[in-house]
């Protein structure tokens, strides 16, 4: 009987062992796993940061052509005044 405990208790030490080892594992793929998301995090952040910064640049440009369209549309406007106009003094 006291032989039987012993060998009981010798397996509980082992599996004792084994679930510390399982722990100790767990913790450390926990923690390589938290420190890939903190890189991830980063990442997305730097990526996002440097999206917002081409889409500033890309509005900016967009209102730079905007105003450059508006200037040869008023150019426009005016020398198919000046037409209307001389076509008309010339037909008087």
């Amino acid at each position: 009987m006291e032989q039987l405990l012993r060998e009981i208790i010798t397996q509980l030490s082992r599996i004792d062992s084994r679930l510390d080892t399982l722990e100790t594992r767990f913790d450390a793929l926990e923690t390589n796993m938290n420190n890939r998301f903190d890189q991830l995090n980063k990442k997305l952040d730097d990526y996002q940061a440097e999206n917002i910064a081409a889409d500033e640049k890309l509005l900016e440009m967009i209102g730079v052509t905007n105003d450059r369209l508006d200037f040869q549309m008023s150019r426009i406007v005016k020398n198919e005044e000046e037409i209307f106009f001389l076509k008309r003094a010339r037909q008087a």
